[in-house]
């Protein structure tokens, strides 16, 4: 899937399901679904990803997955539909996404699905809203990752600026990338 090859990834992905079937009883359903929609994904084809993503989402909640990996779940379809342009579903998978981890211990799956929210309020025109989201996430993101780097400009998109936690210095170099389009370009989080 990384190199791009994408026939022999299509090869290797039947292969694993008819192994799963064959020796596991379909045991790796949920991680196999999955894959295919990192797969989908990563070729654009965000409508099939959202499918295989809703399939690993119902996989976990049969199998009575731990919090975090129904969270990774819900938060990839949620960025899935996101990407479709389909921002009320995405806002309540991305918000059902917060609400299986703990904010204070799965930090970044908490901290994409707030920012993401954030995205879609602000491009909707919940402005206030959106600061809000923007400003937890901030204060909850170490410093050094990526997406919080650009928290302080998304405030200032919305009207307000955001002053970071975790005692790091602001980033108003034109240089940082804005959180709208890290949000709009991420990728899903891995099991």
């Amino acid at each position: 899937m990384e190199a791009q090859a994408w026939s022999a990834g299509h090869h290797v992905l039947r292969h694993t399901w008819r192994v799963n079937r064959i020796a596991y009883g379909g045991r790796y359903n949920g991680e196999l679904y999955w894959l295919c929609g990192r797969w989908a994904f990563a070729q654009g084809r965000f409508a099939v990803a959202a499918g295989w993503f809703r399939r690993c989402q119902a996989a976990r909640l049969r199998g009575h997955a731990r919090p975090t990996a129904l969270a990774v779940a819900t938060y990839d379809y949620g960025l899935a539909l996101y990407r479709l342009g389909r921002w009320p579903a995405a806002l309540e998978q991305l918000q059902t996404a917060r609400a299986h981890v703990n904010p204070s211990q799965d930090v970044p799956i908490w901290g994409y699905a707030t920012l993401a929210l954030g995205s879609i309020l602000c491009r909707s025109g919940a402005v206030a809203m959106a600061h809000h989201y923007f400003a937890a996430a901030a204060q909850r993101l170490p410093a050094n990752d990526p997406m919080c780097q650009g928290a302080e400009d998304a405030g200032r998109e919305c009207g307000r600026p955001i002053a970071r936690a975790r005692g790091s210095p602001g980033t108003s170099d034109p240089s940082t990338h804005h959180l709208l389009a890290a949000v709009a370009a991420a990728e899903p989080l891995p099991l």
